[in-house]
């Protein structure tokens, strides 16, 4: 329940700590199933944001886990 909550703010509203919070959810299997492309989309799409704190949040999370082997953060795709 509380996931399709986060994503439809994430989804519908464009909000960014919600979409932080639905990539971390598909990252940990958390409400979801583990989806490492969705959660990477919803990294980015925080990060995008420009929306500080989740800005460096996603960031951090995406230099600092595997679920984006061999690379440094970018902001792109």
């Amino acid at each position: 329940q509380a996931f399709y909550l986060f994503k439809a703010s994430a989804d519908e509203d464009d909000y960014a700590p919600a979409q932080y919070k639905v990539g971390l959810m598909y990252f940990l299997g958390e409400g979801v199933e583990v989806d490492l492309s969705k959660a990477k989309y919803y990294m980015l799409k925080a990060y995008k944001s420009k929306s500080e704190p989740t800005t460096s949040k996603a960031k951090s999370f995406y230099n600092e886990n595997k679920l984006f082997k061999h690379k440094t953060w970018s902001g792109e795709d």
